[in-house]
């Protein structure tokens, strides 16, 4: 929302007041009786619940108490009696800049009224004032926290909604048009060129220059190179040995792999998608999916973090290529703890556990049980659970899972990991050897359009 959440609020009210529409005597009455009556179921659950889990022992596994029971929302009722739920912020986004309406493009047709309400968010929509997207592909951008001074590289941004969400988080100190613009970008990729083209459709929106769209494979996505915008020449720095100069890499502060999955955890609104599905969709995808989430884990600055993240419920697509990216960094990749962002979000813990199936009936528990040539060939270890000593040091815990039925959203999963120093000796070196020249050269651009004026590519660099 860009920073609209008072703007939108006042125009939400202002639209509903136009509606025509009639309600009951007691309304109010309802609306109080449905809350008293909820508080109170709520009440006899919850000492209900505190003393079974004071009845536990020790070691036994403790879940956390959720509602039984939901008051009335309030809603608008029409001349011929249709109902439809007023638009509500949602708990857990920051300054109610996201709302959320339970209605879909057929409900609003036909409630005399809802029609100015839906053209208005249409409108609103297209001049960049608001964003129309799921609720939980909300999360991953506000987990990166971008900042002004942030790169950041969104690696399958189509089509756009999250890229946007960073684009306002990049100039959430600045209004954009307003100086000083921030001096970080945002670069938006994606493999397909027709899904760039609507890429650029949705961020011009904004007005921002401080964005660049390109099209490459996210697992070959090449390193960037940083040029003088002056000049026109290469940036060098000194090697680590001091023997002499090195073109300077771009190291992204901020990365979103929010990557191609099966998309399972979309069933609810996805009706076909009950008729395609089956297991070989994510164990095929399992490969694809490490290899972009490395090549990002490989393109961050160290300090910096990555948000990988999933619309499927699948662990092989998601715990799975966590526990992969944190073993191959042998420790400099680490689960970040986010229970405490975004109170109010209901989640799930990430799993520690799980079996892999095959052809939809056959389950393995170890790499070891599939022996079956066919199926060998599409195996692959990374698939598989850690050991328990392994799951002790990865804390695939602190994962985050959003159950479609928790707070009527769609399925989700999101892990936020911090790179905590480079994967190559020669990069630590060359971190050390330009930290404290680093400021001024990378502050000589002041925005994006800059920006992406003083980027190159070369070929990928495996050893990032």
């Amino acid at each position: 929302m860009c920073g609209f959440g008072d703007w939108i609020r006042k125009r939400l009210l202002d639209v509903e007041k136009s509606f025509d529409m009639t309600e009951p005597d007691d309304y109010q009455q309802q609306i109080a009786a449905s809350v008293t009556a909820a508080d109170e179921a709520n009440a006899e659950a919850k000492a209900k619940f505190d003393a079974e889990a004071e009845a536990k022992k020790d070691g036994e596994p403790r879940t956390e108490f959720r509602p039984v029971a939901q008051p009335l929302r309030p809603w608008m009722t029409a001349a011929d009696g249709r109902k439809l739920e007023l638009p509500q912020p949602l708990s857990w986004y920051p300054n109610n800049n996201a709302w959320f309406f339970d209605a879909n493009r057929r409900a609003m047709r036909k409630v005399p009224g809802a029609l100015k309400y839906r053209q208005w968010l249409m409108q609103a929509d297209s001049l960049g004032h608001i964003n129309r997207q799921e609720a939980v592909s909300m999360i991953p951008p506000l987990l990166l926290d971008v900042q002004p001074h942030h790169k950041v590289l969104d690696m399958c941004a189509s089509p756009g909604s999250k890229t946007a969400q960073l684009l306002c988080a990049l100039h959430a100190a600045a209004p954009v048009g307003q100086e000083p613009l921030p001096r970080g970008f945002v670069v938006a990729n994606d493999n397909d060129s027709k899904r760039a083209y609507l890429l650029v459709h949705q961020l011009k929106r904004l007005g921002s220059p401080d964005f660049l769209v390109t099209t490459h494979d996210g697992q070959e996505f090449p390193t960037l190179l940083e040029f003088d915008p002056v000049t026109q020449r290469e940036i060098r720095v000194p090697n680590a040995s001091g023997t002499g100069t090195h073109v300077k890499k771009i190291k992204f502060d901020r990365i979103l792999a929010d990557v191609p999955c099966s998309g399972d955890g979309t069933l609810r609104k996805n009706l076909g998608l009950w008729r395609s599905w089956s297991t070989g969709i994510g164990n095929g995808l399992h490969r694809l999916q490490v290899a972009i989430a490395w090549r990002g884990a490989q393109m961050l600055a160290a300090g910096g973090y990555m948000v990988y993240s999933t619309c499927s419920m699948n662990p092989i697509e998601n715990e799975a290529v966590v526990a992969e990216l944190v073993r191959r960094s042998q420790g400099r990749l680490e689960v970040v703890d986010v229970a405490d962002r975004l109170p109010g979000l209901k989640r799930e813990p990430g799993l520690s556990t799980w079996r892999v199936c095959m052809h939809d009936k056959f389950w393995y528990d170890s790499i070891d049980q599939v022996t079956e040539p066919r199926q060998v060939r599409k195996v692959r270890a990374s698939m598989f659970a850690p050991t328990k000593d392994e799951a002790r040091d990865m804390h695939l815990e602190r994962c985050m899972r959003i159950m479609p039925h928790a707070q009527n959203t769609g399925g989700f999963f999101i892990t936020l990991l911090k790179k905590t120093e480079s994967f190559s000796n020669k990069d630590r070196k060359d971190e050390a050897a330009t930290a404290t020249e680093q400021s001024t050269t990378t502050s000589s651009s002041s925005s994006a359009a800059a920006a992406a004026a003083t980027t190159t590519t070369t070929t990928t660099d495996s050893n990032n």
